[in-house]
């Protein structure tokens, strides 16, 4: 299994934010944020650290023994010792198991992503073309832009 941590910096940014609970506690990001997941041992360890109201900048939180122990199994791939909402969550998706599809259709023109990428432009067929010049759009451009 190809694994990306979400949370881990990629360039300049994360993909996955850290997240806050509603007792405050900081957690590594909002999909641990579950009352089964926060039962896990590495998360019961991580929350015995996350009181955001016991420290005066996050950065401490972060630099703890088990948030250090955590990113480090995540950086070294350590699968044994990684949550199991972390495998799901970050593993690479490839072909149909992506998470992620939006379809647009505009001017004319269909197009399907999936995690930001353009895979598919398909151009509407005459049917489609009736219905958007009955409603006013009659520019119907037959652009294939990807």
């Amino acid at each position: 299994m190809r694994f990306s941590p979400k949370c881990f910096p990629h360039g300049k940014e994360r993909r996955q934010q850290v997240a806050l609970t509603n007792k405050g506690e900081l957690i590594p990001c909002c999909w641990l944020d579950q009352k089964d997941k926060l039962k896990h041992p590495t998360m019961v360890e991580l929350l015995k650290v996350s009181k955001i109201d016991e420290y005066e900048k996050i950065e401490d939180i972060l630099q703890t023994k088990p948030w250090q122990e955590f990113a480090k199994n995540l950086a070294e791939q350590n699968m044994d010792k990684i949550m199991p909402v972390c495998k799901s969550h970050c593993k690479v998706r490839e072909g149909k198991d992506r998470f992620k599809r939006e379809t647009y259709i505009y001017k004319g023109v269909h197009k399907e992503i999936l995690n930001k990428k353009l895979t598919k432009v398909t151009p509407l067929g005459d049917e489609e073309k009736e219905m958007q010049k009955f409603l006013g759009n009659e520019k119907y451009e037959k652009k294939t832009n990807s």
